[in-house]
């Protein structure tokens, strides 16, 4: 409250006595009441009265004055928020690791009591410490380092550069979330060099014990990379972090949220992404090569030109995502989800898809050469021009798929589902179709017709007479 107002509040009070008193004094022939005849019953009321503006404008002025000392002492708070900045900072430059460590936790405590004002500031100051420290860590060729080997410690980073990303981690709840929304900021950990990195950990109030070798130890501080008994990690969230050209190899990551972050040209070798969330995110170019990816959600993400050679993505949600000419050698499909998946151009000699969901899938053009596909569901997939040579398809489903000019030598279609299925020009030298269904199959198939009609490997097979062509 200003003074303008003060005075303002003292004029109104100033004119309400005004009245009151003319009111009582003024000549209307108001009868007094009893016991306020006297001159002296008169001079109390005027003196209470006259009192009530007085004690109207100190209550002002108290508010006043408290308002006052309310905004000294958030400007000395912000004071005092910005000089632990300051000093967190220029800790983090020092040469003591331990001097650096404690620059990481005064930045995280500065965040946790200021979340409005220093989150961001501290967020960016944490990711901009982890990329400068981590690429000492760079090798200066161009050859791919080795990944570490899992022990208790596999990972080449320094503890300051581990006790920053945890910072960062711990400090990105839906809260603090909402005001990198507001303020359109993303955290940026682009080309850190994090190999082998453990950034799990358990709260107090969500374990019970881990197991060890010979011995139980509490859950509260140790890295959870060993086996749970009944607990709940807590689950890291990178959401939406810049990790492009990040080297995250061998990296335990297991039920990270990893949704809409960038990973294009991340290496990720070996990694280990159980159950990760990685919805809509950007892998273009990344080696995800022997990564564990089981049970993980990568739908609608876009993995162009990625290699996956020999990762493992059993039971792994791929819907709708983008694997155009993508490496997918001896990939582990089993059980995984691909529907409407794109795979143009993609490499999956010697892939596992059994029991895989294709349907609608696009697979022009993909080498899928001895390949396993038993009980695979490809209805509706597109496979024109597709290389299916010494491909396992027993009992999948291929109804209404479309194999234009597709090679299928040697490839065996034992109880398959073919029905209305187009194979205009596709090569089929030595396929086995025993026990398949080729109910309105393409009209033009006549290489197929004529290779089943010609004793080929086709017994028991359902064939309208209507499609084989007339001689």
């Amino acid at each position: 409250m200003d003074g303008r107002l003060i005075l303002a509040f003292a004029l109104g009070a100033g004119s309400v006595l005004a009245v009151l008193l003319w009111f009582f004094l003024g000549d209307f022939g108001i009868t007094w009441p009893a016991g306020l005849e006297s001159q002296e019953s008169l001079s109390a009321i005027v003196r209470n009265w006259g009192l009530l503006p007085l004690a109207l404008i100190g209550m002002g002025l108290a508010v006043w004055r408290s308002k006052i000392a309310s905004d000294q002492r958030n400007i000395a708070q912000q004071a005092q928020f910005a000089d632990r900045y300051a000093k967190a900072a220029s800790m983090l430059s020092d040469s003591a690791l331990s001097i650096r460590e404690a620059g990481i936790f005064a930045l995280k405590e500065l965040a946790l009591a200021d979340p409005e004002g220093h989150y961001i500031p501290a967020q960016s100051l944490l990711c901009s410490f982890i990329r400068d420290r981590s690429k000492v860590y760079q090798p200066d060729n161009q050859t791919l380092p080795p990944v570490p080997k899992s022990g208790y410690d596999s990972t080449q980073c320094e503890s300051d550069i581990k006790e920053a990303l945890r910072a960062f981690l711990m400090l990105r709840t839906p809260e603090t979330k909402n005001i990198e929304d507001r303020q359109k900021w993303r955290p940026d950990l682009n080309g850190s060099h994090l190999v082998g990195i453990d950034v799990r950990y358990a709260r107090p109030d969500r374990w019970k014990r881990i197991r060890v070798p010979n011995e139980v130890i509490p859950a509260e501080g140790i890295p959870i990379r060993l086996e749970f008994v009944g607990a709940d990690p807590v689950r890291v969230d990178l959401s939406g972090v810049n990790l492009m050209e990040v080297n995250l190899s061998g990296a335990k990551l297991e039920g990270a949220d990893l949704s809409e972050a960038n990973l294009g040209r991340a290496d990720l070798r070996e990694a280990s992404l159980f159950d990760a969330n990685l919805r809509e995110a950007n892998l273009v170019g990344a080696n995800l090569g022997e990564a564990t990816l089981s049970g993980a959600d990568l739908s609608d993400a876009d993995l162009s030109e990625a290699n996956l050679v020999e990762a493992k993505l059993e039971s792994a949600n791929l819907g709708e995502a983008r694997l155009v000419r993508a490496d997918l050698r001896k990939v582990n499909f089993v059980g995984a989800k691909l529907n409407s998946a794109s795979l143009w151009e993609a490499n999956l000699f010697g892939a596992c898809l059994n029991d895989a969901e294709l349907g609608r899938a696009v697979l022009n053009e993909v080498d899928l050469s001895e390949a396993y596909l038993y009980r695979a569901n490809l209805s509706g997939a597109r496979l024109c021009g597709a290389n299916l040579r010494r491909a396992q398809l027993d009992g999948a489903n291929l109804s209404n798929a479309c194999m234009c000019r597709t090679s299928l030598s040697d490839a065996n279609f034992n109880g398959a589902d073919l029905s209305k299925t187009c194979m205009c020009d596709a090569s089929l030298s030595g396929a086995n179709f025993s026990g398949a269904n080729l109910n309105g199959i393409c009209p033009n198939g006549a290489r197929l017709i004529q290779a089943i009609t010609e004793g080929t490997q086709g017994s028991n097979v359902q064939i309208d007479r209507k499609d084989i062509p007339e001689t």
